[in-house]
């Protein structure tokens, strides 16, 4: 790990974290003591973030999530707290 840019005792929520840009992003985080929270749309691409998130020897989840559900923003983000701490 980079101490230079040290995320450790950080929480971040990556969307669409399931391949591209956001995959990427999730492991740049995750590389430098993030705990990454990424979301997919489906919850086989969630169950698939998981994994890869466990297998990388991260710390964090994959969840399903869509983001044009306004609603359950909120639950998303409790979610992540409760289990992780605040974002």
């Amino acid at each position: 790990m980079n101490t230079f840019f040290d995320l450790s005792g950080q929480v971040a929520l990556i969307t669409g974290a399931s391949r591209g840009i956001g995959r990427s992003i999730l492991d740049a985080l995750a590389s430098h003591g993030a705990t990454v929270v990424g979301t997919a749309t489906t919850a086989e691409g969630a169950a698939a973030l998981d994994a890869h998130i466990q297998a990388s020897g991260y710390t964090g989840k994959g969840l399903a999530f869509n983001v044009n559900d306004a609603a359950g923003t909120e639950s998303l983000f409790e979610q992540v707290a409760g289990t992780f701490g605040a974002v």
